[in-house]
Parts: structure tokens; sequence; C-alpha cells
């Protein structure tokens, strides 16, 4: 039975939704792979992090970790526009995969996050596979 309170979805919308679950679950891959790759060269550098919590905070505010932050915004974006109940916009998805997609490009000369994502995909072949796996999500 359906929910009387949201209609139904289109064909197009129901593909978006499919589109968009499949590049936030491949970003969600990634992310966690850089975390688990950032907190190892955190830990070197900085000696071992104690709580789950204390990890966290870290994430969440220590410059360390503030080039990840993108791919968090990112992740929190698309689970936002596939959870609305409210109709939404295909061209706002539409605008989200692409961003997706333009933000995951690594590069030796970019802005700050394209050279970080290419130094740890360098570092990191789970990264690197990883990104290699989301990029087939995305295409």
């Amino acid at each position: 039975m359906a929910n009387p309170r949201r209609p139904a979805k289109s064909p197009a919308d129901e593909a978006l939704h499919r589109r968009l679950n499949a590049a936030h679950a491949g970003l969600l891959r990634v992310h966690k792979t850089i975390i688990d790759h950032e907190r190892s060269r955190y830990e070197r550098s900085s000696g071992p992090v104690g709580t789950p919590l204390e990890f966290l905070h870290l994430v969440l505010n220590d410059p360390w970790f503030a080039w990840v932050r993108p791919i968090s915004e990112l992740i929190v974006q698309i689970d936002e526009f596939t959870a609305s109940r409210e109709p939404t916009e295909p061209h706002q998805g539409e605008a989200l995969l692409k961003q997706a997609r333009d933000l995951l490009v690594p590069s030796e000369s970019d802005d700050s996050f394209a050279r970080e994502y290419f130094r740890a995909m360098q570092e990191s072949p789970d990264i690197a596979i990883a990104h290699a796996e989301w990029r087939e999500t995305v295409r």
C-alpha cells in the first residue's frame, strides 16, 4: 500500500534515487577508507587516539581532518535529499551527483581537497580501490 503522505515517484525519480543511493553508498566507502587511513597517519604523528568519542571529536574539529569534511558534507546532503518526505526537484539530485563527480577528482596541483585526495590515494591502495569502485557507480 502506498504511503498517503508521500506522492508516488515517477520512474525517472526512482531511477535518480537509485543512482543517488548508489553514489551515497560509494561515497560512504571512500569516506571510511580515507578516515581509517588518516587516523593511522594521525596516530603515527601524534600518538594513539583514546576512545571512539575522542576520535569523532578529532574528525569533526581537528585541522588534520579538515580536508575530508567536503565528502562528509556531501554525504549528508545526498542523504537529506533521498530521505526527504517533501517532493524533490530532479535537477537538485542531478546537481548532487555532479558535485560528487567533480569533488572526487584527485590532482597534484589543484585545490587543497584534490591535492590531499591525490596524496591519500597514492599512499593507500585501499583508497584507490574504493575510489575506482565509486567511479563505476556514478558514470
